[in-house]
């Protein structure tokens, strides 16, 4: 409750001048504001890095969908989430569907209501990170700092190996779409968990449909962490880590399709907005295919199943299974609790060599 109304309070002022008389906010602080004086420090703190962040966020315009994404480089490098610029679902748990050939076609919305052209560069499946390189010019009429030399806006990159449980934090994005009447939404919160692989950071910034791919900052307005996916429960939001990112930069700028697929092939794929339904901007982890013959079919699963568990954990998305099978190997098998209609059962599938075709 006192988060709520600390960010309430920090938003509803956010257009006003800032205190002059505030005292300095710790950045790397974990607790709450226990005065008026500090509440003021955090609303100042929060403010300038927004102002300073913001003409950096971005819409993402893929196909028919819309996500969002931040500039990190004058030169126009864009980061965002894999699964905002991929056009099929998972197949077979570990990458994109070697159905179709992704389109590298991509539109950028800036702050002001810029749109550029873009080319998608590398993805990542398992991380749910991709990159993106502008690829017009900067327009002559821009107004942001450095246009006129040619430069994009763009954000300074932090680090996410060092953050603390309950540090503030401040996520930016478009829930719901870009509006041409607003800015990218604030979102006040702190850091909550890191996840065992450290491959997801979590904080309780409410994300939405349409923020996936968009930005989350420390309070120094440095990028630690690029919006991927919603729990079950509200202040359950992941976020791939920037040093994930930093970790596989040369790639993904090269273009490389990294995490494709896993060795191991379990045979299934995911429903996408029709069957599998969006909560919160997830997806539900419900079974669309069975491949003939696949380890999936010879366990039992069926098109309709609703998968519960996950190599023995809970799952509350197809994202979650995804990040499960990540250096699974042929002849693995796999515990698989789903529920079919009313009923729930316990299965057992053994993966096995991904097929040539």
């Amino acid at each position: 409750m006192m988060r709520s109304v600390i960010a309430g309070m920090i938003l509803a002022a956010f257009s006003a001048t800032a205190f002059a008389d505030a005292s300095k906010w710790d950045v790397k602080r974990t607790s709450a504001p226990e005065s008026v004086d500090e509440l003021k420090a955090l609303q100042t703190t929060v403010k300038a890095m927004v102002e300073k962040t913001t003409p950096a966020t971005l819409a993402v315009f893929y196909e028919v969908g819309a996500g969002s994404g931040v500039i990190v480089s004058e030169d126009g490098f864009v980061l965002t989430a894999a699964h905002v610029v991929t056009r099929s679902p998972l197949a077979g748990f570990g990458g994109f569907s070697p159905k179709a050939k992704e389109s590298d076609k991509v539109t950028l919305q800036l702050a002001d209501g810029t749109k550029v052209r873009g080319k998608v560069l590398g993805r990542n499946g398992r991380m749910d990170s991709a990159m993106i390189k502008i690829t017009d010019p900067v327009p002559k009429n821009a107004k942001w700092a450095g246009a006129e030399n040619g430069k994009w806006p763009a954000v300074a990159v932090g680090q996410s190996t060092d953050l603390k449980k309950g540090q503030w934090v401040v996520s930016l994005g478009h829930p719901g779409g870009p509006k041409t009447d607003r800015r990218a939404p604030v979102r006040l919160g702190q850091m909550m968990t890191v996840t065992e692989t450290g491959r997801r950071i979590s904080s309780d910034c409410t994300l939405v449909g349409g923020d996936s791919g968009g930005p989350l900052f420390d309070l120094d307005g440095k990028l630690i962490g690029i919006h991927s996916s919603i729990g079950n429960d509200l202040t359950q939001n992941f976020h791939v880590p920037i040093h994930g990112f930093l970790n596989e930069w040369k790639r993904l700028q090269r273009g490389d399709t990294v995490g494709a697929r896993s060795e191991g092939w379990l045979g299934i794929v995911l429903a996408g907005d029709d069957e599998g339904k969006k909560d919160r901007g997830q997806t539900k982890p419900i079974i669309e295919e069975v491949g003939k013959d696949s380890p999936a079919e010879n366990a039992g699963l069926q098109k309709g199943d609703l998968i519960l568990e996950f190599k023995g954990q809970k799952v509350a998305s197809s994202e979650d299974i995804d990040q499960m099978m990540m250096g699974a190997k042929v002849g693995e098998n796999i515990l698989i609790k789903l529920r079919r209609g009313e009923d729930v059962y316990e299965l057992e599938a053994t993966l096995a060599k991904r097929p040539a075709n």
